[in-house]
């Protein structure tokens, strides 16, 4: 198999690459030194969407002068022998393992020249077992060939992994590259490609913590999310449909109390207590609940002393569920939240999700305990009360006003990205009070908070 299995179709995914210098930078040391005949295995783990298979082809792309030998595996085909295999070779095999893996060396043994060669697996995990029994075989006889092995996997511990293939992925003399997800800045370059105006950095930081970075889903929420709601300080972040699918398939296959156990956890808020979700859904065997939850990874359970304290793989799972519990059911959620709650913040936090239209009272109440938590320099807390504050007002002064002390909060919190966000978010007749606040609507350039 030449080259262009990789190459083809991936000019795309080259056009579109952000990010990972230090792993391209590691690649690129593997492949010379596989040039003067010491082989490398190289493993790519990471979660899914998390872009694996876009350093592999970008690194392919830009750097293979030799042959490459391509496959990937694929969920439906893990029962279909060689699959594989074939991929790699050009043609079906149909044989014991160890001869199948003596029949891979060979052409890793002719593409050789003054280039090495360069052999990828993607996804790995869901090879066929002959397939990867074979390529076990393969990669135990490599001494001073000119071959540099890609693997790509979600994990060397996932269970679709033969141990013999996994020991070798774990031996020192591998290379093991975990991918997290892209940096702000490279999440912000993101949407200067797929929107008209790229995304300022304090809405590019929002989607960032939203997604952990993941490429794929900061792609899916820039081409289904409305640019107003992506830059918009106060509009909660969705998550991807796909995503959003597979996290109701999952809730689908539990049980009533460990879907209403995982609903009370994302209007609480996570990490919190698992007594506390429980009673908020009124759950008898809170143990099974969580248990359940646990295994179709909604839930996880975080290693405290003491109370159980439970807490969301990923922001999107919450995100997923707390959409997807509609106006009323999450309206009722928060207002017994609201009744259980000790402390004063926490109260006014539910009490305010739960509101749907001006109510001063309540604003009052927040704009209070917001300027209680500022004078103790918990400006992290005050911020958002204050938010909330200015859309439960109907006087638009007196939610200019209050925006004007949420930038300020933020600004002393040090957090001048977000304060910019939410100063750019203003209407214009707030500009004026933002100004006496050192920050400018239109420009939304937040004062020095040593100043203050």
């Amino acid at each position: 198999m030449t080259d262009t299995a990789m190459h083809g179709g991936s000019r795309a995914g080259t056009a579109d690459f952000l990010g990972r210098t230090g792993e391209l930078a590691a690649l690129r040391r593997c492949y010379e030194e596989a040039a003067q005949g010491r082989p490398r295995l190289v493993v790519v783990e990471g979660p899914a969407g998390i872009g694996k298979t876009a350093l592999v082809r970008h690194f392919v792309d830009g750097t293979a002068r030799g042959g490459v030998l391509t496959a990937a595996g694929e969920a439906n085909e893990a029962a279909l022998p060689y699959g594989v295999l074939d991929q790699l070779l050009g043609r079906p095999v149909r044989t014991d393992p160890l001869t199948a893996g003596a029949a891979l060396l060979e052409p890793l043994g002719e593409l050789q020249g003054e280039h090495p060669v360069v052999l990828v697996v993607d996804d790995a995990h869901w090879a066929d077992a002959p397939s990867q029994h074979a390529l076990t075989f393969a990669l135990r006889r490599l001494d001073a060939d000119r071959v540099l092995c890609l693997l790509v996997v979600r994990d060397v511990d996932d269970p679709g992994l033969p141990d013999g293939l996994r020991r070798i992925l774990t031996d020192d003399r591998a290379l093991r590259l975990r991918l997290g997800g892209l940096g702000v800045r490279d999440v912000a370059g993101l949407s200067a490609r797929l929107l008209p105006e790229p995304l300022e950095p304090a809405a590019a930081l929002r989607l960032h913590r939203h997604t952990g970075g993941n490429p794929l889903h900061c792609r899916a929420l820039l081409e289904e999310v409305p640019a107003r709601t992506l830059r918009s300080a106060d509009a909660a972040l969705p998550a991807p449909r796909s995503y959003t699918r597979l996290v109701r398939d999952r809730l689908a296959r539990c049980d009533r109390p460990a879907r209403d156990l995982v609903r009370a956890a994302a209007v609480l808020g996570t990490p919190c207590a698992l007594a506390r979700a429980a009673r908020l859904a009124g759950v008898g065997d809170p143990p099974a609940a969580l248990a359940q939850a646990l295994t179709h990874g909604l839930l996880r359970e975080l290693p405290q002393a003491g109370a159980v304290t439970v807490a969301f793989p990923h922001p999107l799972i919450r995100a997923a569920v707390y959409d997807r519990l509609g106006p009323v059911r999450r309206t009722a959620l928060h207002t017994r939240a609201a009744q259980a709650e000790d402390d004063p913040f926490t109260r006014l936090h539910h009490r305010a999700r739960a509101a749907h239209g001006p109510d001063e009272r309540l604003a009052a109440e927040l704009a209070d305990c917001a300027r209680r938590r500022g004078a103790l320099g918990r400006w992290v807390e005050a911020a958002p009360l204050l938010r909330y504050a200015a859309r439960l007002t109907a006087a638009p002064a007196d939610a200019a006003r209050l925006d004007c002390e949420a930038v300020e909060a933020l600004l002393f919190d040090g957090c001048e990205e977000e304060a910019r966000g939410v100063a750019a978010a203003l209407p214009e007749s707030t500009e004026e009070a933002l100004r006496c606040c050192g920050v400018g609507a239109g420009d939304a350039q937040p004062p020095a908070t040593s100043a203050r």
